[in-house]
């Protein structure tokens, strides 16, 4: 079947389901042959533009012409040949590519005609209007920053004279309607993350950033999905905590709020430059006192062979690390319809620095990382791996947070199921944090993917369990980017056992260690005095050391 004929089943069904993404529909369908990035490419930019392909199709008269089209399949052949500067992805004797060609002249022209009965004077004047009407709504996102104001206190304030909606569709519509003077004057409280408010997408920033609140660190701009890791985290006052990953310093802060300034905050970040960013951020939300900002790499860290013993205590570690970033989607995106073909001009087009630009536009930020082959995601899912299994390896730690701004779920899920198996995870006894154990946000619909763990050997009660522990989120919907995190806790039997040991063996040493000291300072008493010597006990290597002294020093006092 070819990419054409599964790309017009995708449509259909996803045009007559009432909801679900796309992207889900394409990715965890196993059945489909075509690959997903290219599939999804032609699906998704079809999509936006089948308003106006099906006036084409209509008005052209090509389903008389050609009997062997069907509605459904002329959608992404017609796309192609109008829209995509490559043009239809089959060769040139193909039937469906034939049928199509012989055409061109009239698609053409209907394009035109619908495009003028539009008001575009430009075939560019149209497709940004698709562009940035197709574009994710996401909303502008504000969080009180609890340490140095109130929720009242900001609704009071800079928010005095909106009006709040119940519901983020609901934000969405009324700021897009053209009659409504105050339609950017509205907002939404989030029912998940407590002091998140919603603003619509059309809100200017610049109102926010020059509001004496953001220069003071009372509001901090941060997008929901963010917001998830430190709340699903959700330490207790006085916990003692490590952000791995810390700069630029949201989900820090955010920690530092949840625990009311009382908790002890380890901000790991590896880069000299982003850890000034980083402290800087810590000082305007006033987490200094809190918050103890390190320029150094987490993956050094070594609490457990005694190098690190102030980390001993850390209880709860929020890692979010290096990602592909595939889930930021800009608000207004300004893209280009995606390749469908596999060939060798498909490939990204280096930067050269001089010369003129390549003729073939660059395909969008989103679309490059759904093309993003593997060869480039295996070296940052071993990364995050690596990373994970090091804070499972900490002796106190009793929960964590693992996120990503990825959709890939060689990311995601993947290192989620590769976690649990490993051999820290059993012996240590990490599990998935269940959604029934996850607060305000146990009610969150989109979950992971159940596909990816059907090759764990676990049973189906436990790979469902797993895939709804974790939580993602679709770029656009809820108006947030694409982002994924799941928590992981011990059992507190395990725990317990685990921390007799550690504390039995480091105890052991520190005696050990104590004795041989005691026993030195014995020896050197004994050799350096002419007193009595003090009894060591017999066997050990510094009676020995003592026998060979005196005997030398009675062989010299024979020879004098």
């Amino acid at each position: 079947m070819s990419l054409y004929h599964e790309a017009s089943q995708i449509i259909t069904t996803f045009s007559n389901s009432k909801s679900g993404s796309l992207k889900a529909l394409i990715y965890q369908n196993d059945a489909l042959k075509s690959p997903k990035p290219n599939l999804y490419a032609v699906c998704s930019e079809s999509l936006k533009h089948q308003e106006i392909i099906n006036e084409i199709i209509t008005r052209s008269g090509l389903l008389k012409l050609e009997r062997k089209l069907t509605q459904a399949l002329a959608v992404p052949l017609v796309h192609d040949q109008l829209f995509n500067p490559r043009g239809i992805s089959l060769p040139v004797s193909h039937p469906l590519k034939a049928a199509i060609l012989k055409h061109k002249t009239r698609l053409a022209s209907e394009l035109t005609l619908a495009r003028v009965r539009r008001g575009f004077p430009t075939l560019a004047a149209y497709l940004t209007s698709i562009r940035v009407a197709s574009a994710p709504q996401n909303c502008r996102w504000v969080r009180v920053n609890t340490l140095k104001t109130t929720l009242d206190n900001v609704l009071s304030t800079l928010l005095a004279n909106f009006t709040p909606v119940s519901s983020i569709p609901e934000l969405i519509k009324q700021s897009q309607d053209p009659e409504n003077k105050n339609a950017h004057k509205i907002y939404h409280l989030d029912p998940h993350i407590p002091n998140l408010i919603a603003l619509p997408p059309t809100y200017k920033t610049s109102l926010l950033t020059s509001h004496p609140l953001y220069a003071s660190g009372a509001i901090i701009l941060q997008d929901k999905a963010s917001c998830l890791p430190a709340h699903l985290l959700y330490p207790p006052p006085n916990a003692t905590i490590i952000d791995a990953t810390a700069a630029p310093g949201n989900k820090t802060t955010h920690l530092a709020a949840i625990t009311e300034g009382k908790a002890t905050i380890f901000a790991y970040e590896r880069d000299k430059f982003r850890s000034n960013i980083l402290r800087s951020m810590v000082s305007r939300a006033g987490g200094d006192k809190c918050i103890d900002v390190r320029n150094l790499d987490f993956l050094s860290t070594k609490p457990w062979e005694g190098a690190d013993e102030e980390l001993e205590p850390v209880t709860h570690i929020l890692l979010d690390p290096s990602c592909s970033g595939s889930g930021i989607v800009s608000r207004v995106e300004v893209d280009t319809p995606a390749p469908t073909t596999n060939s060798k001009d498909d490939r990204p087009v280096k930067r050269q620095k001089k010369g003129p630009a390549p003729k073939e536009p660059t395909p969008p930020p989103e679309e490059q990382e759904e093309t993003t082959p593997e060869d480039r995601l295996l070296p940052l899912s071993t990364f995050q791996l690596h990373s994970l299994l090091h804070s499972m390896s900490f002796p106190n730690v009793q929960k964590i947070t693992y996120s990503t701004c990825s959709v890939h779920a060689l990311e995601n899920e993947q290192v989620v199921l590769k976690a649990l198996q490993s051999p820290i995870a059993i012996e240590r006894g990490w599990r998935i944090l269940r959604r029934e154990e996850q607060g305000s946000l146990k009610d969150w619909t989109e979950r992971g993917w159940l596909k990816e763990f059907k090759e764990s050997g676990w049973s189906e009660e436990r790979q469902k369990e797993t895939a709804e522990g974790v939580i993602r989120c679709t770029p656009g919907s809820g108006g947030t980017i694409g982002f994924f995190v799941a928590g992981f806790v011990r059992d507190v039997k395990e725990i317990e056992e685990g921390l007799r040991k550690e504390r039995g063996g480091k105890t052991q040493k520190r005696e050990q260690k104590q004795e041989e000291k005691v026993e030195d300072e014995k020896v050197a008493e004994v050799v350096n005095s002419e007193e009595t010597p003090v009894d060591v006990p017999a066997g050990s290597s510094n009676s020995k050391k003592r026998k060979r002294k005196k005997k030398k020093t009675k062989g010299v006092s024979d020879e004098a």
